[in-house]
């Protein structure tokens, strides 16, 4: 067989040379393309690197044997393609690296480490200059040889010869161009994929100490206040333009849903004239403090930086200095809207303010809410009184005029009113990372573990020995909780020292890791489970109007607990916010989709304090291929091959990465329903690829029913294999499976990230 293109499927001989040319003519796929895929004898492996990608091919090669040189080339159906290919094939010029587009690679090569967080543009220079140095000099080693090799030959005059002494001298300086950041700078703006920046004053000045260098003298000097800007409209038609943006904007207006799963399954996107009349984009704005040094040192809040604003500057000029610009982009946006020219669409698209997230602190400031109002800001727009929520938008928004008229809630009127298509009042997101997993979670948990060591139920170091020794599975490895010293809960008030991901970890695992520990009803562990069983809505990624109305009985229900077990204590503000949960979610769809766990581990590029990959990794991983009737067990999964022939090619990777979750055999997941509602789980044995297609064969578990002590559902080990396919998982996260400490072996029990309602 010959090289087969993973486009077309086209096979196009024994020259390897032959498939990159056409990959190039007809598909456009370059060696700085990130997705290559082997579509030989059956395997699907993919790669990131052409290079990762060439080795493999000339590697299968050499497994298959001779039977490359027996095939022939398929001629593309395409005339002027197939000309262009062979004129390149023809003329030996299937290297793509030529002349014209060896600046492009150099760019390209400077992009990725200027955008790696760990690099510094220092650091980047450094590697310019000794990168350069050292092509020179290998470069010049060869170029000596190969004159002197014309010259025995009698070439070293000839057209040929001096052509190959010019490529010579081209390759030996491939950062021509690029020797400094301006010039690097220049050549990215002048490329039109780059957004420059713009730098825009504020009103006042600073006084800052420059020494003069003739005299040694050091003096005092008024500088501008300024902030930097990106522009907002070049930057949005950059990422539209990209290939298949459009597509997938499409693909998502298009889709429909029976139960809230999306921003667009809420009111506020039905209502919004829009959003919802028009081909128009929502856009989430995000405002939060960023240290920028450490945060224990003594520049603390010196450098503090936010989303829009240098925390300072806005003290001392407000929030609308630099909001104002933002809004002049967003209102151009929203009735000029973006000329966008791609090979699917060609039009317009307009942009508007879809909600504002952020932490408490970070809405209360953006919005222009003041200290009087920062814990009933959700209260106020709500329009909540005794758990009956008004939905209409006028009266809310008439409340708001009135209390600012007041000068109780806002200092200034926010710039954001000025938009055609939102108003403050329209916010009603909330955080659930900061209200639960950084807020009520830790606090309860503190108090529940306090409670159960007071009783002596559970001991400190038996509650440790537990945490180390768990076994957290493939998707909860990462995320595991650090151990509990006894400072933390001395003071349920203070922080348990959990990041975000661990807190959520450590909450729906601890009924598995101590439940065996607490005997059932206890009150102090019924609260926990309480919080659980609303964290499971909260955190669903799709839930009905039926569940939504549960979740308010279910919030109301942990409070009224919470208060008979702490009559000392009062609720906190975050418990309060709880309890607009689902009018929001009946507004915006799920609230996850706005927490800002993904804003937050963005921050982490703009401090450099860690090395943060941002590499692209395979969709499959390393694997083998094999023909379909020989996998294990064939004969009990053949109906979910159906209409495959037994000796097709299948590749049997040892993992899959699919939508930022990856999979591989031991995983339990989710795969469906019961016909009385109960969940169905399975484990991964094999994952199949056949054609580009993902399947697993797993075995099943039998469900038994919901243990409510160990919050997990019992099941026990069923022989029964069945094939899924992964787009009917591809939207849940992994499950994890442990082993429940019960007496009888044969029982187990799975935990649940979430539940779908």
């Amino acid at each position: 067989m010959g090289y087969i293109c993973f486009k077309c499927k086209r096979s196009l001989g024994p020259d390897i040379r032959a498939l990159f040319a056409h990959l190039r003519v007809v598909h456009h796929v370059f060696s700085t393309s990130s997705y290559f895929q082997c579509a030989q004898a059956g395997c699907h492996r993919t790669f990131s690197l052409i290079r990762s990608f060439r080795r493999h091919l000339l590697e299968h090669v050499n497994e298959i044997g001779d039977e490359m040189e027996e095939t022939p080339l398929v001629e593309p159906d395409d005339d002027s393609s197939n000309s262009v290919l062979d004129a390149m094939l023809s003329s030996e010029q299937c290297d793509e690296l030529e002349e014209e587009n060896l600046q492009d690679r150099v760019a390209l090569f400077l992009t990725k480490l200027r955008s790696n967080s760990s690099q510094t543009l220092g650091a980047v220079n450094f590697v310019v200059d000794h990168t350069s140095s050292l092509i020179s000099d290998v470069v010049g080693s060869r170029q000596r040889k190969s004159v002197s090799f014309l010259r025995e030959i009698g070439h070293s005059e000839s057209p040929g010869g001096q052509q190959l002494l010019e490529h010579f001298a081209c390759a030996a300086q491939p950062f021509q161009g690029f020797e400094s950041e301006y010039k690097q700078m220049q050549y990215f703006t002048q490329s039109g994929c780059f957004v420059q920046p713009e730098e825009v004053p504020l009103p006042g000045f600073s006084y800052t100490q420059q020494r003069d260098p003739s005299t040694g003298t050091v003096r005092q000097v008024a500088v501008r206040d300024t902030f930097q800007r990106v522009p907002l409209k070049p930057l949005l038609k950059q990422v539209l333009e990209s290939p298949g943006t459009m597509e997938k904007i499409f693909e998502w207006q298009n889709q429909e849903s029976t139960a809230l799963e999306d921003f667009r399954d809420g009111t506020i996107f039905k209502t919004n004239e829009l959003f919802s009349k028009e081909l128009s984009i929502p856009l989430v704005l995000y405002n939060d403090d960023c240290e920028m040094v450490n945060p224990l040192g003594l520049k603390t809040s010196v450098h503090k930086l936010v989303s829009f604003y240098k925390t300072d500057d806005v003290k001392t000029y407000g929030i609308n200095a630099v909001l104002d610009t933002v809004v002049c982009d967003i209102e151009d946006l929203e009735l000029e809207g973006i000329q966008v020219e791609t090979k699917h669409f060609k039009g317009t698209i307009k942009a508007g303010v879809a909600q504002v997230c952020g932490d408490n602190l970070g809405l209360n400031g953006i919005l222009g809410y003041t200290t009087f109002l920062r814990e009933n800001r959700v209260s106020m727009v709500s329009g909540t009184q005794r758990g009956f929520e008004r939905t209409d938008r006028l009266t809310t928004i008439l409340i708001y005029f009135r209390i600012t008229q007041l000068k109780l809630a806002s200092k200034e009127k926010c710039s954001l009113n000025k938009l055609q298509f939102y108003h403050v009042t329209y916010s009603v997101t909330p955080d659930v990372m900061h209200d639960i997993l950084e807020g009520v979670g830790g606090y309860e948990t503190k108090l529940v573990l306090s409670s159960l060591i007071e009783q002596k139920l559970l001991t400190l170091d038996q509650l440790n020995n537990r945490l180390t020794s768990f076994d957290y599975g493939f998707s909860d490895g990462h995320n595991k909780p650090s151990a509990i010293k006894p400072q933390d809960l001395k003071n349920p008030d203070g922080a348990i020292r959990q990041t975000a991901a661990q807190m959520w970890c450590l909450l729906r695992l601890l009924p598995l890791m101590i439940g065996d520990l607490i005997p059932e009803g206890e009150k102090h562990w019924e609260l926990l489970l309480s919080l659980l069983s609303c964290m499971e809505l909260i955190f669903s990624p799709a839930l009905t109007a039926e569940a939504v109305i549960f979740l308010q009985h279910l919030i109301e229900e942990h409070h009224r607990l919470f208060l008979e077990l702490y009559p000392d204590r009062h609720l906190k503000p975050k418990h309060h916010f709880m309890l607009h949960y689902p009018g929001a979610i009946r507004k915006l769809g799920p609230l996850v989709q706005f927490w800002c766990m993904r804003f937050e581990a963005k921050q982490g590029f703009f401090k450099r304090l860690s090395h943060v990959a941002c590499n692209f990794h395979n969709i499959f991983g390393p694997g083998y291929t094999t023909f379909l009737g020989s996998i294990e067990d064939f004969e009990k999964v053949k109906c979910g091959f159906e209409g495959i022939p037994l000796f097709s090619d299948v590749y049997l990777p040892w993992w899959i990465k699919c939508k930022g979750t990856t999979y591989r055999s031991g995983m339990t997941l989710f795969v469906s329903h019961s016909a009385d509602g109960e969940p169905q789980f399975a484990t991964i044995q094999n994952i199949v690829v056949i054609d580009s297609k993902v399947k697993f064969i797993v075995k099943k578990w039998d469900t038994v029913g919901f243990d409510r002590h160990f919050f997990a559902f019992s099941v026990s080990p069923s022989s029964a294999l069945d094939v899924v396919d992964i787009h009917s998982v591809d939207d849940h996260h992994p499950l994890h499976v442990v082993m429940s400490l019960k007496e009888n072996e044969n029982d187990h029990c799975i935990s649940l990230r979430y539940r779908l309602f």
